[in-house]
């Protein structure tokens, strides 16, 4: 009695295989956990190993679901893996048939079943059918809708995720070229390798870029070129050409003295503006980009409701705004500087600095004192002298003509105090009520009142704080 072969739940070798292909994939991962930086090198095997295991987790899941194009992969990997092994052991002078077949043996197996098995052929049936790729690509297409305020804030979100995403890529990347699996410069103290949270927003533009220029073209590609393989490669080299112009143009722009990058050492550069390598390395990242990572983020957005999409929205916005205002917009306040040491924090106020200097023709007279002013968060203190009018019969500035004197004392505070001028108004008492960690601001306030006045020289005021 022949065998059934053509029940699809019924895997028999192929089970075996994506169990032993899941197990791989998730030992190898768990080990590289602990490799440290620095304390290894990758070789020529440990590449193809890394490279195998891509391979097995996209025949794991062509398996899974029942592809006809799995038997194809496995039979053309198994080959490759065959045949560069054979190639690198002969390079190296250490060729040995006997050897050779050990080391294959498995891959020999792969393409020896997937050859010959009849339950290979009667149950990975499934095609790459143009009913699923009309599906599809109607609902990609349904993605790029600019009129609509989803597509805008999506592509907003993206641009912020991906201005620091982008980072992290381009520090892969300079991995590969630390290890010497590409060519290039290895610079240990570029700001990649610090602040790993610090934005690159022409990441953020590539990504949008993309999104609005490169997504539109593969979609044309697909709708009128039947196949899947001529539109992808087609979408390839259109990305790697786009975007190494306009890395060309950035570089005319603003790099004629090489200051920000240089490829004039590198094969095919062009300027050494351009080199064929980044060429190639942005062409995989923008066919990406257009072809798997869009239409999966868009897929998983339109899942979630529109009141989570646009929660998420508002977070991701201000998360990126609080990247940008720590590392790009930095305001220097005259007279106030900001110091930290990682446990404690510094303020320091020079009031005189702050306020652009006292009026000409005020009077001043040397004094000294000091405030403290104690708060649940802290101490602070301040320190520095005082210039005041001078004493009884002195003359004061127009804006105090008529009064006889004005003197300003400093007091210490257990909570909160008062920081008054004696003699002449009581409304500044009022007005210089310090309360807890708001003393510096009052005291510059009456500080500022009093000099506009012509009847005070403003001091040189530190102020230190710490919580």
């Amino acid at each position: 009695m022949a065998r059934d072969f053509s029940n699809p739940k019924k895997l028999g070798f192929m089970r075996f295989l994506q169990v032993i292909f899941s197990i791989n994939i998730l030992l190898t991962l768990a080990l590289s956990v602990f490799l440290i930086k620095e304390h290894y090198t990758l070789d020529f095997v440990d590449v193809l190993d890394y490279l195998n295991l891509i391979f097995e987790a996209m025949s794991f899941w062509l398996i899974w679901q029942r592809k006809r194009a799995a038997r194809s992969l496995i039979m053309a990997f198994s080959l490759f893996n065959i045949v560069i092994g054979v190639g690198y052991n002969l390079g190296q002078g250490d060729f040995s048939p006997l050897d050779q077949l050990l080391d294959s043996w498995f891959d020999i197996i792969l393409f020896l079943y997937f050859l010959t098995s009849r339950r290979v052929k009667a149950v990975l049936t499934e095609p790459f059918t143009a009913e699923v790729k009309r599906e599809e690509l109607a609902r990609e297409i349904s993605y790029y809708q600019p009129r609509t305020w989803a597509f805008w804030r999506n592509l907003i979100m993206y641009f912020c995720v991906f201005s620091v995403v982008g980072h992290w890529m381009e520090a892969a990347y300079c991995t590969l070229i630390r290890f010497g699996l590409l060519p290039g410069i290895y610079d240990p103290n570029s700001q990649i390798w610090s602040d790993w949270l610090y934005p690159f927003p022409v990441y953020g533009v590539g990504a949008v870029a993309c999104v609005l220029l490169l997504y539109p073209i593969k979609n044309f590609l697909e709708k009128h070129i039947g196949s899947r393989v001529v539109p992808l490669l087609i979408s390839f080299v259109v990305n790697a050409l786009v975007c190494t112009l306009i890395e060309l143009a950035m570089g005319l722009a603003l790099n004629m003295d090489y200051a920000l990058w240089d490829y004039r050492d590198m094969f095919g550069n062009f300027m050494g503006q351009v080199c064929l390598q980044n060429a190639v390395a942005f062409g995989i990242a923008a066919t990406l980009m257009t072809w798997v990572i869009y239409p999966a983020a868009e897929s998983g957005l339109r899942k979630l409701s529109k009141d989570v999409v646009n929660t998420a929205f508002a977070g991701v916005c201000v998360g990126f705004a609080i990247l940008v205002f720590l590392y790009f917009i930095n305001v220097a306040l005259p007279g106030v500087s900001v110091t930290s040491d990682g446990a404690d924090t510094t303020i320091e106020i020079d009031v005189g600095e702050m306020m652009g200097g006292a009026e000409d023709g005020s009077a001043a007279a040397e004094g000294g004192g000091s405030a403290v002013a104690e708060s649940a968060g802290g101490v602070c203190v301040a320190e520095g002298s005082t210039a005041a009018a001078p004493a009884e019969g002195a003359s004061a500035g127009a804006g105090l003509a008529g009064r006889d004197e004005v003197a300003l004392s400093s007091a210490e505070f257990a909570g909160q105090g008062a920081f008054a001028g004696e003699g002449a108004s009581s409304s500044l008492a009022g007005r210089d009520a310090v309360v807890g960690a708001g003393f510096a601001g009052r005291v510059a306030g009456a500080l500022a009142d009093l000099s506009e006045r012509g009847a005070f020289a403003p001091p040189s005021f530190d102020l230190s704080c710490v919580a």
